[in-house]
């Protein structure tokens, strides 16, 4: 339906593939006319008086009834002062937000987080300028995040892939037929043009929280529990059951395996995706996963040679 208006008479058109039997027009939950004139094919009046809705927003609706008593309806907001209807809270925020900068602010967050303040724990100390804020920010960290960026053969694998992440390519390949392209945290290159993409920041704050967060907290726990299982017995202060050993590396199995099939998800859509040739240069797919592999063996090894000394 069109909704037309004027000083007398607000003009709509109404179509049916049967005769309209009758036309009730309402405005502002008023009846205004219960059967409106039609002066010609599927074109209707109905008089009223303009000067009344001059100010503010109104809403028409109008019913339709045919001959075989198909009902149908329609409603439609209208101002003739050039008033706005205020948008809800939700469609106001789908369509006002820049979702490009959104996706980029928690990116950068999670980034500092979850990377850089473990670097930030290593190197700073109690005793520098920042001492006060230092200690304030270290009691909201978890302790097995701190214990993790102590431990050298764990850490810095790990940190030198996160910042690779950052600055080269989380996979290269045919990202569309007979194209070779770069996708980055940042955005896609190919050929030769520059295209920024919000969900590039959404996979990397992903990747950040599914891949890294996991691995600092399980290995700086599996750290803890070692020293417990190994450095207090050296000293004949307590020992570890065996049932305590056997859940020990159960976790590290179970672990193993979730993290990995994770990452083997990433690697399965980007080889159905994008090819082979994009999963064996993805840093943030298969060459993640491999590395998970090669931290829990590096523990393994660390807990072997613990035992032994």
């Amino acid at each position: 339906m069109l909704i037309l208006a004027d000083d007398f008479f607000s003009r709509f058109f109404v179509f049916s593939q049967l005769q309209v039997s009758n036309v009730i027009v309402s405005l502002d939950e008023r009846i205004l006319c219960e059967n409106a004139r039609k002066v010609a094919e599927h074109f209707y009046v109905c008089p009223w008086n303009a000067k009344d809705y001059r100010v503010g927003i109104h809403r028409i609706k109008i019913f339709v009834e045919d001959s075989s008593h198909r009902k149908s309806s329609t409603e439609v907001d209208f101002s003739l002062d050039g008033s706005k209807k205020l948008m809800d809270l939700l469609p106001g925020f789908l369509m006002l937000t820049n979702f490009c900068f959104l996706a980029k602010l928690f990116y950068f967050n999670t980034f500092i987080w979850i990377v850089m303040w473990p670097l930030c724990i290593r190197s700073w100390t109690a005793k520098n300028y920042f001492g006060k804020i230092f200690k304030v920010l270290l009691r909201v960290t978890p302790q097995r995040i701190a214990k993790f960026s102590k431990m050298d053969h764990l850490f810095w694998p790990l940190f030198k892939l996160s910042f690779y992440l950052i600055v080269g390519p989380l996979f290269v390949g045919e990202i569309v037929p007979n194209s070779i392209g770069c996708c980055f945290v940042h955005g896609i290159y190919l050929n030769g043009v520059w295209i920024q993409e919000p969900f590039t920041y959404i996979y990397g704050t992903l990747l950040l929280i599914s891949y890294n967060l996991p691995i600092m907290l399980f290995l700086g726990q599996q750290e803890k529990m070692t020293k417990r299982a190994v450095g207090d017995n050296e000293f004949g202060m307590r020992s570890v059951s065996k049932l305590k050993k056997t859940v020990f590396w159960l976790c590290k199995l179970v672990f193993l395996v979730v993290c990995v099939l994770f990452q083997m998800k990433f690697c399965h859509t980007i080889l159905v995706c994008y090819g082979v040739l994009s999963l064996l240069l993805s840093p943030s797919a298969l060459w993640a996963a491999l590395l998970a592999l090669w931290l829990v063996y590096q523990d393994l090894q660390y807990t072997s040679n613990s035992n032994t000394n």
